[in-house]
């Protein structure tokens, strides 16, 4: 005690003799100097408190304890309460520990407010606190609070059962008698924040607490509540709870939300299978009561379902058996959100069009089909077909029944959009619309005809299915290509200069034909379709019936003749009437020591090919050439190699590179 008036002077040959410690308890828990304490055989509980320094403020001496190891060697529990006086006087033995426990961390007469508020916290309670006495006004929240649904967490009965309670914050400060309820002892007021997108996480521990609860009999209080709403998620069941009322706790709809249809899902709690009710969310008809593990899901006006029902309908096809159709609808065809749907008992073919966000603006409305899926008495499986007219209302009245698979076709010859492209010397050059069996001269007239300029006998054709068999030959053509010029490098290697030569070749026509770009031409006859007269041009024979994708370009009156291939200068020249194909070739220099004159040909500006010349009796007369013409001499491929298809090669390759120059010079590439 700090007294050391009678203490012993310590003097030279003095002895300290320390014998063993003698009898010894502990002490623990909530005191102020835990520790084993040597103690005679009078000490009682409250003197070993004493030793210790005496309680911490958190002590709670009514539920102490005693371990002691008996006469029998084992070890047993005393328990003391130390506030009496028997307690108190209780002797402690040589070995005994006393455990000082503390008051329990939960508090009792509080309420506690969380959420959206300024100074969330601890209240204290009394008989008369309401709601308004611990949220009072509107600067007590944080700004754009959510006045109109608040959550009460109450504790019910000697359990302590978790229950929840829907609470009208701004009726509440209106001093509404029901709203600004009285609280009770560890009441939890939640305050939501109107924009709080994260509510259903922020109450996850209580709906983890109320599943916790649930038993075989009574399935937890909750409710999900899934879609095109601010909140998602699982939220806890209040009493008589409306669909409204779930809405507004979970934040409101989100602004395309479909307010005229709500499907809810309900879960029999013996079986695990569910039925759907279909509703409406407008004010004054969403009048369903929800119960406990119910499931409400909010439809979009714009976006697909399929996710939305995916885990729902995986789950009613798991519980499927026997006996008990699975209760899912399908529905195709031309409506804006095909796809599988939850039965709903007595829904009709409308209803389900109306699920299915309706119809499109194709659907044929003189003819829809209904598929059954039956099996009879006699366990024989068939399928029915059944026409349903849509205008008629008795057809779309039918009652569904699970499993059944509606298709709304669409108007027939119904389409994406079809067009086609006039380009060059047309009075209205542009991508036009067109329709089926719409035809080329049809096609001119609308876009004004040819202007004065424009060059008919050289109008280019191009289209695409075409291009796509263009480019399946030139593939076959390089594949063959690849495997004889890899032959011929074999072959090359043994030096022979045949073998190198052909290797040149065969690797030069390989180069162009990977550079090949295909154009997908068709060959028409523009003048002779023109000079027929007007009554007879529709049903000529040049006129051509176009499709999606045709590309008509009319290039200006051309004033050259071109000359390719195998000449001492390729190049163009001004047209003249005097000169023959022969001609022209002098005036490029004349044919190269590779070239082969005798398979030379010309490219007319229509696309048509002719030779360059042709016998007459015993004469040979070169050809005539027209302003456009290309005049193309070809490689002497017989020099080199005896294949009549690398010949066809180079003949498709001038006539791709001519019609892509032609393209190029009206700026249609």
């Amino acid at each position: 005690r700090g007294d050391t008036a009678s203490d012993q002077r310590l003097q030279p040959g003095d002895v300290l003799f320390i014998p063993p410690i003698g009898k010894t308890v502990g002490v623990s828990g909530e005191v102020k100097r835990p520790a084993l304490y040597e103690v005679n055989d009078s000490t009682t509980a409250e003197l070993l408190v004493g030793l210790a320094g005496g309680y911490q403020p958190s002590a709670y001496p009514n539920a102490s304890r005693v371990e002691r190891i008996d006469a029998k060697g084992d070890r047993t529990v005393i328990d003391l309460d130390l506030k009496t006086q028997s307690g108190r006087r209780f002797n402690m033995k040589n070995g005994d520990t006393l455990v000082v426990y503390s008051v329990l961390d939960k508090l009792e007469n509080v309420v506690v407010v969380n959420g959206h508020v300024h100074r969330p916290g601890y209240f204290t309670w009394k008989s008369s606190l309401r709601i308004v006495d611990v949220v009072g006004k509107v600067s007590d929240l944080k700004p754009n609070p959510d006045l109109q649904t608040a959550l009460l967490k109450r504790e019910n009965g000697s359990e302590r059962m978790l229950a929840f309670e829907l609470v009208d914050l701004a009726a509440a400060m209106r001093k509404d008698n029901f709203a600004n309820r009285y609280l009770k002892p560890r009441d939890e007021l939640i305050v939501f924040g109107a924009s709080d997108d994260g509510r259903a996480v922020s109450l996850k521990k209580f709906i983890n607490t109320l599943e916790l609860q649930s038993t075989r009999g009574q399935p937890a209080h909750v409710v999900k509540v899934k879609g095109h709403i601010r909140a998602q998620g699982a939220y806890p069941l209040t009493p008589n709870m409306s669909i409204k009322q779930l809405v507004s706790l979970a934040g409101g709809l989100q602004p395309d939300a479909q307010q005229n249809l709500a499907i809810v899902a309900q879960k029999d709690s013996v079986t695990g299978r569910y039925t759907f009710a279909q509703l409406s969310l407008l004010e004054g008809e969403a009048k369903y009561q929800l119960k406990a593990q119910d499931q409400l899901f909010i439809l979009s006006n714009t976006q697909d379902r399929a996710e939305l029902f995916a885990d729902i309908i995986a789950d009613v096809q798991s519980y499927s058996w026997q006996g008990s159709a699975t209760p899912v609808v399908e529905i195709g065809g031309a409506v804006r959100f095909p796809g599988l749907y939850p039965y709903v008992a007595g829904a009709r073919v409308q209803d389900l069009i109306h699920m299915a966000g309706g119809l499109k603006e194709q659907a044929y409305l003189l003819s829809g089909e209904l598929t059954r899926r039956i099996v009879d008495n006699e366990q024989q499986f068939r399928i029915e077909h059944m026409q349903i007219e849509l205008k008629n209302q008795q057809a779309i009245d039918r009652a569904l029944q699970p499993r059944d698979q509606v298709m709304i076709q669409q108007i027939p010859s119904w389409g994406e959009k079809k067009t086609v492209k006039v380009q060059g010397e047309v009075r209205f050059p542009g991508e036009y619309p067109i329709s089926n069996g719409e035809t080329l001269i049809q096609l001119l007239e609308r876009a004004g005809g040819l202007t004065e300029q424009a060059d008919a006998k050289g109008a280019m054709f191009l289209r695409a299915s075409l291009k796509e068999k263009e480019v399946e030959a030139l593939a076959h053509y390089k594949s063959q290509l690849d495997q004889e010029v890899t032959q011929l490098e074999k072959e090359a290697s043994t030096s022979e200069s045949k073998f190198a030569d052909k290797k040149a070749v065969g690797a030069k026509l390989l180069s162009q034909v990977e550079k090949a770009a295909p154009m997908g031409r068709l060959v028409i006859d523009l003048p002779g379709l023109l000079e027929q007269p007007p009554k007879q041009r529709l049903a000529a024979l040049q006129n051509v019936i176009l499709r999606d994708g045709d590309q008509l370009v009319v290039p200006m009156q051309i004033q050259e003749v071109s000359i390719l291939g195998e000449v001492q200068y390729a190049t163009s020249h001004l047209f003249a009437k005097k000169l023959n194909a022969h001609d022209y070739l002098t005036k490029s220099g004349g044919v190269t020591r590779i070239g082969d004159q005798k398979r030379a040909y010309i490219i007319g500006r229509d696309g048509n090919v002719k030779p360059l010349s042709k016998r007459v009796l015993f004469f040979r007369i070169s050809s005539k050439v027209e302003p456009g013409d290309t005049i193309i001499v070809p490689m002497d491929i017989d020099r080199v190699s005896p294949m009549v298809y690398w010949t066809s090669v180079s003949q498709i390759l001038f006539q791709l590179a001519t019609t892509a120059a032609a393209l190029k010079t009206v700026g249609a590439i």
